[in-house]
């Protein structure tokens, strides 16, 4: 998609994330990319919600975590490791999760649609898919739902 579409993502972010990469390659994970790149920590925020993060730290949870855990060390103690050997197993995020951070950090989701997740309960409700109002005869009662 684009850095733009990151809602809360400041300009001064994209350009230090731009320049980092172009200057050293692609970030292996979250500590490196905060070292390397500077950037706020809204800006990193931004990022994590997004998602953007996801494939250098496996997903949301672990980049939410990884970023938690790095502090900028300054003074005789910059460039001191202040990681911990080992790593903690967290669960994955769901696919709900995905889809409600997606939409509120994006305001759109490259997922599936919120009510492909609700499908089988709306079906035992005798809800119709919208498609059913093309297929319906004149006057016949249908009951869809309608995403907002």
């Amino acid at each position: 998609m684009g850095l733009r579409l990151v809602k809360r993502l400041s300009a001064g972010g994209i350009a230090q994330l731009l320049a980092s990469r172009k200057l050293d390659g692609p970030f292996q994970n979250v500590p490196s990319l905060i070292e390397r790149t500077g950037i706020t920590r809204g800006d990193l925020h931004a990022l994590i919600d997004a998602g953007a993060l996801a494939r250098i730290a496996g997903h949301r949870h672990r980049a939410q975590w990884e970023a938690l855990g790095t502090e900028r060390l300054t003074g005789l103690l910059a460039g001191a490791s202040s990681s911990e050997p080992g790593t903690l197993e967290l669960p994955l995020p769901c696919e709900g999760e995905d889809l409600i951070a997606d939409y509120r950090s994006l305001g759109l989701t490259l997922g599936r649609h919120p009510l492909s997740l609700l499908r089988a309960t709306l079906n035992e409700q005798r809800y119709d898919e919208a498609s059913a109002a093309r297929a319906s005869a004149d006057g016949e009662l249908i009951r869809i739902v309608l995403a907002q």
